[in-house]
């Protein structure tokens, strides 16, 4: 199957952590009294968000709040498994990808839309140049309520800043009209109210239109982040943070950056088809 790429989205914006964000490192230059549990970090020692992190998180997100959940009859998947599979129907896949292990020749979907870029750090939005800490933990035994097993687990520090950049490309195969009417899932209604809820968000009023379906879970799921975690203890205090933030009035201080990146509006260029054969 031949597909052409008709507009690729660039989307921007902030993560700011808000309770202490831990991200593992490598553990391979880790020196005797050294911090076991460091995060990871660039070649200059700065702390940043793995876009495979983000992209990982914001998939099993989207994936346990669709419809076709974890276990369906249109994917027949066992319900002990993670989702994939190779519908053509599938909002999560098509736009996430699919292993090739799941394709078959009767996929259409094509390569994954979306590519999340590593987030690296805002050292603009900080006065500090110390950006992580130290927490210390231990296990309370329930029976005698001591202390056992002390560790120390390094963290990004509260209101440290990440910038983030995805790109959304979308397909011809991808655009809605009279001979793919079953394109965009029966969930779609719900998908098009993010447009409503999340406009304020949205820097142009053209992106509303369903050519850009696709972009609606994309908000969704960096929506749903906010009300999960990132990284590791997300049950212990670590990895909230906050895309969309609001002032004390519930207005929006900071919004995501929509732009076209191509077609540049002066080109007239034509691009070369992709085979996903």
């Amino acid at each position: 199957m031949i597909m052409k790429i008709v507009e690729i989205l660039e989307i921007t914006g902030k993560i700011t952590v808000k309770t202490g964000l831990h991200i593992g490192g490598s553990k391979d230059d880790l020196e005797i009294g050294g911090l076991e549990n460091s995060v990871i970090k660039t070649s200059d020692g700065k702390p940043y968000i793995p876009g495979s992190s983000l992209k990982g998180k914001m998939r099993s997100l989207l994936e346990l709040c669709q419809p076709l959940g974890l276990n369906n009859s249109l994917t027949g998947i066992d319900e002990n498994k993670l989702h994939t599979c190779s519908s053509n129907n599938c909002p999560v896949c098509r736009i996430f990808g699919i292993s090739d292990a799941k394709a078959t020749e009767n996929t259409k979907i094509g390569a994954p839309r979306l590519i999340v870029r590593d987030a690296l750090l805002n050292e603009s939005g900080s006065d500090s140049e110390e950006y992580t800490e130290v927490k210390y933990e231990n296990t309370i035994s329930r029976i005698t309520g001591t202390a056992k097993n002390p560790r120390q687990i390094e963290r990004v520090i509260p209101e440290t800043q990440f910038n983030f950049s995805l790109i959304l490309k979308i397909y011809d195969k991808d655009v809605p009209n009279d001979n793919n009417s079953d394109l965009i899932p029966k969930d779609i209604d719900f998908a098009n109210d993010l447009y409503k809820v999340y406009q304020d968000v949205i820097n142009d009023p053209k992106y509303n239109d369903k050519k850009y379906w696709m972009l609606a879970y994309v908000i969704q799921a960096l929506k749903l982040l906010e009300y999960d975690a990132l990284g590791g203890c997300g049950s212990r205090g670590c990895g909230k943070v906050s895309i969309f933030d609001k002032d004390d009035n519930g207005n929006p201080t900071s919004k995501l950056t929509f732009k076209t990146v191509f077609p540049s509006p002066d080109s007239n260029s034509d691009t070369k088809p992709e085979s996903t054969e």
